[in-house]
């Protein structure tokens, strides 16, 4: 093979015209279109296996046999349209030259692919389309050196100096449709890219491959012009059997990508539902269906976190009175099914957009952000009448009151859990005076919740240290009993700081 700048043909040396049989290459293009669209599936195989967690020699597999699947597929393009040629005279192929050329396919698609898979890289898609156009043309001139025939190659390289930039071109085309089909989710047009990739990596191929062809010239010395034959000459069962060959190896990574990928979405399928599951485990009541108290803490802070300060929001925090009474009474089973139809009466007493969740064994806490100030102050009346019809425990009807607490976003407070707390300082109040009523927090509140606090502290202290003196005329039986009486009260005292 040489390169010449000029188009001249020497004297003593005879054009050999040639020219490629339609059927090989329409084989080529068949299996360049196969190759393409079985590298696509198994580069998404890989990818699935990525996110569902992949040891580290398995990679590397995956990532060799994509490479192997697209490189076998540019080189049998072009070996089988070498094998397509139809020239007179006879030829053969250097076997170490083939191999070596198939391998410099192989290598430069292993390396697009790495530098596809560092996703932190810049301009990574044009560094492998320049891998990979370097690749394609190295493959097609190797190619060419390993015919052996009485012709010789005359390349113009201003064809080649074409060449260059088409490569570069299509593998950076090419590789950037296949990024665009990994973010694809509707199936037609998934299916439909995947299908135009493949046919435009195969054309794109094809075309490096043509215009190189165009520019080459096949030159016979005129004293050897005895030995071209009368008719051509083409290798059209060699390429039936790389063909063929090469097309069995596509379906056979086909059929195992897909294969794979089945059991993938699969694993998937079940890890995404044990992850549901376990999601519903950990933020939902196992009992009402409601958020526990650690969720509704944290959507109530992501509420508030982006609440606009001239939208205001309630936050309620609900307990229902006298509730130990009926578990001890009627059980704890009939106590949770009464519970599940009250969480059912205070879902549909508010808007779908409001929180609402179990906050603990019969306390319910809500929030309320998308709403005007009127509805805002009438929903914790709301809530109560919507709790008073009488409900049905198995053969009992039971009458139910509710004592409520709440506070204002941003008039109380900007803080969720300091909303949240002043909630449950109202709703002590209402406990401590005599249930059955609802209270929105004040400092005044907050101030004798303190006061509470203290005496009963004061009190424990005083009785731990007998440092509690009564001053009576009663007899000494009497001061006992009143002693007693006191520490009973203050063992039995709670008051609610929430």
């Amino acid at each position: 093979m040489s390169f010449s700048l000029g188009i001249a043909v020497p004297p003593d040396m005879l054009v050999i015209p040639f020219e490629h049989q339609n059927f090989l290459l329409l084989l080529a293009i068949t299996i360049a279109v196969a190759a393409a669209f079985v590298t696509q599936s198994l580069v998404e195989y890989m990818i699935m296996r990525l996110r569902a967690g992949i040891a580290q020699w398995q990679l590397y597999v995956s990532v060799a046999l994509a490479a192997f699947c697209l490189g076998a597929g540019v080189w049998s393009l072009h070996f089988i349209s070498l094998l397509a040629l139809q020239v007179p005279i006879q030829r053969s192929y250097d076997v170490g030259l083939t191999l070596l050329s198939l391998l410099l396919a192989c290598a430069a698609a292993l390396a697009s692919l790495v530098l596809l898979a560092k996703t932190a890289l810049k301009h990574r898609l044009l560094y492998a389309g320049l891998i990979s156009g370097m690749g394609i043309l190295s493959m097609h001139y190797t190619g060419m050196v390993s015919m052996r025939s009485i012709a010789v190659q005359l390349h113009n390289p201003w064809w080649l100096l074409v060449t260059v930039p088409l490569a570069v071109a299509v593998g950076m085309l090419g590789y950037f449709l296949v990024e665009r089909l990994l973010r694809t989710t509707q199936l037609l047009s998934y299916l439909a890219l995947k299908i135009s990739i493949s046919l435009l990596l195969a054309l794109g191929v094809a075309a490096v491959h043509w215009v190189g062809m165009h520019g080459m010239q096949l030159l016979v010395p005129v004293d050897l012009q005895a030995f071209v034959q009368n008719a051509s000459s083409t290798d059209t069962e060699l390429g039936l059997v790389v063909g063929m060959i090469t097309l069995l190896i596509m379906l056979i990574g086909l059929v195992g990508s897909s294969w794979g990928q089945q059991v993938i979405r699969q694993q998937s399928s079940a890890l995404s539902q044990a992850a549901l599951r376990l999601q519903q485990a950990s933020d939902y009541d196992p009992l009402t269906g409601l958020y526990n108290s650690r969720a509704f803490r944290e959507k109530l802070h992501q509420r508030l976190s982006v609440q606009a300060d001239e939208q205001p929001a309630l936050v309620l925090w609900l307990d229902l009175d006298q509730f130990k009474r009926i578990n001890d009474s009627l059980g704890h089973a009939h106590g949770d099914d009464l519970l599940v139809q009250v969480a059912l009466r205070l879902r549909a007493a508010l808007s779908g957009n409001a929180l609402l969740g179990r906050y603990a064994a019969d306390e319910f806490c809500v929030l309320v952000n998308d709403a005007d100030l009127d509805s805002l102050e009438a929903l914790p009346q709301r809530l109560r009448d919507q709790l008073e019809p009488p409900f049905s425990v198995g053969d009992t009807t039971l009458q139910l009151s509710a004592s409520i607490g709440f506070t204002y976003f941003p008039d109380d407070g900007r803080e969720p859990g300091e909303l949240l707390r002043d909630a449950g300082i109202a709703l002590g109040w209402c406990k401590k005076n005599g249930r059955n009523r609802s209270q929105r927090f004040s400092m005044t509140l907050a101030g004798e919740a303190q006061m509470d606090l203290r005496l009963e502290q004061d009190l424990r202290e005083a009785l731990d240290q007998d440092g509690l003196e009564v001053f009576t005329n009663l007899s000494c039986a009497l001061r006992m009993a009143m002693l007693k009486g006191l520490r009973r009260w203050c063992a039995g005292r709670t008051p609610y700081l929430a």
